[in-house]
Parts: C-alpha cells; structure tokens; sequence
C-alpha cells in the first residue's frame, strides 16, 4: 500500500493484545494458605497500607485499616492473622475479620466490614485497582 495504511493481515487482533499494567503489582505465587503480604498504594497523595490474604484456597485484598479506629491491623510487623490463622485480627484492639468477607465478628467494630479492593489475578501476581504509592507524590 503506497498511503502507509498497513493491511489488516499486519494488524495484531485486539484478543492477543495485552492492556497496559494498571494498579499495584503484587506477587501471590509464594503466598500460602493463612498468609497475608501488605502492600502501600497512594490515596489522594497519601501513602495507604493494603494486605492480600489467601484463605481457604481463594485470595482477597482488603485495606489495612480497622473499621473501629482508623489504624493499620497490624503494628507494621505484617502479622495479620490469628495464631490458627483463621482470623485477621486487629492488634490494636483485638478485634477478629472474617477473612472471606472481611466483616468484623468480633471486637469493637462488631458488624462492619474491611474494605475490600478490586484486583485482578495476572500470572503469579494480582493487580490490585488503586493508584501506586511512589516517593516525593
């Protein structure tokens, strides 16, 4: 073709395409049943904590903050879980989640929930929808 239109032949078909990475990469490969892997992303300029948590064969990200009063669950330490591992708890108050859905079953904040953020799995890793934290936002 002589006007530098390239021929659909050319072209790659919009399946084979891979999207742009979007969100905060994290890698889940390693991380086994009763484990959590904390993660910062930026919220309005503001450097916020997340955590991944594998539970019962399934994976969930939730923001790091206590419903109750507005710290991170853990003391930065990355501990989330309950010795058994079958809670996520709140080392502040002692608060315990549900780690399936995230809502509080027992403690201060009895009822309410974790937020839970979207993320979609790529690979060996998640890309979870929020804005990546970067030094000197």
């Amino acid at each position: 073709m002589t006007d530098g239109a390239r021929a659909p032949e050319d072209e790659t078909p919009p399946s084979d395409r891979t999207p742009p990475a979007r969100g905060v990469r994290v890698p889940v490969a390693d991380l086994l049943p009763g484990q959590t892997r904390v993660f910062t992303f930026d919220e309005d300029g503001w450097e916020q904590s997340a955590f991944v948590v594998h539970h019962e064969g399934a994976l969930r990200v939730f923001v790091n903050r206590c419903p109750h009063v507005p710290y991170t669950l853990d003391f930065g330490d990355g501990e989330l879980m309950s010795p058994d591992r079958r809670t996520l708890v709140c080392a502040n108050h002692g608060a315990r989640f549900d780690p399936a859905t995230g809502r509080c079953t027992a403690g201060p904040p009895i009822g309410r929930a974790l937020t839970a953020l979207a993320f979609t799995r790529d690979g060996d890793d998640v890309m979870v929808d929020v804005a990546p934290h970067t030094d000197g936002i």
